[in-house]
């Protein structure tokens, strides 16, 4: 992955470079400099982490390009919003999700913080079925993806909601669990949603 591979390079030159600024001090300015080299190097790297410098000279043609960049893991689907875009992935067996943020000219590299789950909820239905409901947000923009699984089961799911949002339906291979998903722009109060005849109240302030 070049993403980690970037910050391996930039530990290596920042502890490089103080190195050999250290080089012409005494000796015991020596073995202090190659401590704070090493940890200079390694807020520069952390920060590099949280604050991407590739998103100021790389733009990347698709969301699927960013996550192969930053991202380990299998890409299972990919929703599209106005400003950001969904994946869901699978990383050595582990279900997860990123979005990803698009600029003006391009898709970018997710910074700390990019998504926030604003919603969560999970209910159990007559039949002791198990519900699992996650709403997550990119910042700074109106795009919400709803995040719906009926766990442990394969039984379909009557998802509807006022948008006439499309729910695209995922089955899990480790445990034949179903998860349903979507992006819905700007959920505010008049939002309504109803997943198997129960009426789901989102609140995402």
């Amino acid at each position: 992955m070049w993403y980690s591979i970037v910050r391996i390079i930039i530990f290596i030159l920042f502890s490089i470079g103080l190195l050999f600024f250290y080089k012409k001090h005494k000796k015991v300015l020596k073995t202090r400099g190659i401590i704070v080299s090493f940890l200079v190097a390694a807020v520069c790297c952390s920060l590099s982490s949280l604050l991407p410098v590739e998103n100021l000279f790389i733009t990347f043609s698709s969301p699927q390009t960013v996550f192969n960049y930053s991202v380990m893991g299998d890409i299972n689907t990919v929703v599209e919003g106005e400003k950001s875009a969904l994946i869901l992935y699978t990383n050595e067996g582990a279900r997860s999700r990123s979005i990803i943020p698009k600029s003006k000219t391009g898709w970018k590299i997710k910074i700390y913080s990019t998504n926030e789950e604003t919603f969560s909820k999970t209910w159990l239905d007559s039949d002791e079925k198990i519900y699992r409901m996650s709403v997550y947000w990119c910042k700074h923009t109106n795009d919400y993806y709803i995040i719906i699984s009926k766990l442990f089961t394969d039984d379909p799911v009557n998802i509807v909601d006022n948008r006439n949002s499309l729910f695209q339906k995922s089955k899990s291979s480790i445990d034949s669990s179903i998860t349903y998903y979507a992006y819905v722009n700007d959920i505010d109060q008049n939002y309504k949603l109803t997943v198997d005849g129960k009426s789901i109240h989102i609140d995402t302030k």
